[in-house]
């Protein structure tokens, strides 16, 4: 199966479409991920199209994408649309193919999703809930020989349950309401440690 990613807005690499790029590669398809919204002369058939934006004003770009390829699933949270990966593959995925962006040298992620807010023009809250623990700063960095640098997506980094007691407050990251880590257990993980 040849499957085509379209990177439709935005300056970094785009997550979903890394996601899809390694399920599908991971089962021995083709992918092709490119950054432009038209179809090229020589464009092969593709048997699944994704296209992922980010901002909503790019949605103006959409009737020729479909035009181009009727087959295009849109996503992502300059969409309308509520599907996920998740919904897509059938279950939580957290790999990713950095391949399609090799000037790309940091590593990027979310270490949580969800926002605890309701701010009017955002979508946050309506797609991803409220804060929920996802990875780790070990889990999120490629390791060597990449560098230490990491692209922190979080929409909400005081979204996170804070405890407070005799030395203090202390942060804990939780995974749908389940304490997982408190910051003093991170900071004594040697390999997570130095990333920070």
């Amino acid at each position: 199966m040849h499957v085509l990613l379209i990177h439709v807005d935005g300056k970094l690499p785009n997550l979903a479409l890394m996601k899809l790029a390694h399920w599908y590669r991971s089962q021995g398809h083709t992918v092709t991920l490119i950054r432009r919204r038209r179809r090229d002369l020589f464009d092969p058939y593709y048997d699944k199209v994704y296209a992922s934006a980010i901002f909503s004003d790019s949605q103006k770009f959409f009737p020729q994408i479909s035009s181009d390829w009727p087959n295009v699933i849109f996503g992502g949270t300059g969409t309308t649309n509520h599907h996920t990966i998740e919904s897509i593959i059938g279950s939580d995925y957290e790999f990713y193919d950095y391949q399609d962006y090799p000037h790309f040298k940091e590593s990027i992620g979310f270490t949580k999703r969800g926002c605890r807010l309701s701010c009017k023009f955002c979508v946050v809250p309506e797609k991803e809930g409220k804060p929920y623990f996802l990875n780790s700063i070990n889990d999120i960095w490629r390791g060597a020989p990449y560098p230490r640098k990491l692209h922190l997506l979080d929409n909400d980094r005081k979204g996170v349950q804070r405890r407070g007691g005799h030395g203090g407050p202390s942060l804990q990251l939780t995974r749908r309401g389940e304490v997982v880590s408190s910051l003093t257990d991170l900071s004594s993980n040697s390999q997570t440690s130095g990333l920070i």
